[in-house]
């Protein structure tokens, strides 16, 4: 994983991790990246936070619904 929003950290993990895709020669074959995440840039202070506790909530409540809407819709079908 790599530091949210930081694209050239991202690019060149992904390009290491395609270009060992292409040279491994033995399965758990390994290498480490040369990125290093900084302590004090202040992302660790956003991520994963949640700025509307109650939308999230509803939309998890809704999602819910809707799956098991879903799986009533789908029983009904099948007798």
């Amino acid at each position: 994983m790599d530091k949210p929003n930081d694209t050239e950290m991202q690019d060149a993990t992904l390009e290491l991790a395609l270009g060992l895709l292409e040279t491994a020669t033995a399965a758990r074959t390994t290498v480490q990246t040369s990125n290093i995440w900084s302590t004090n840039d202040g992302w660790r202070d956003r991520f994963m936070a949640i700025d509307d506790p109650e939308a999230l909530a509803a939309a998890g409540a809704g999602r819910r619904d809707r799956q098991e809407a879903g799986k009533l819709s789908e029983a009904a079908r099948s007798t």
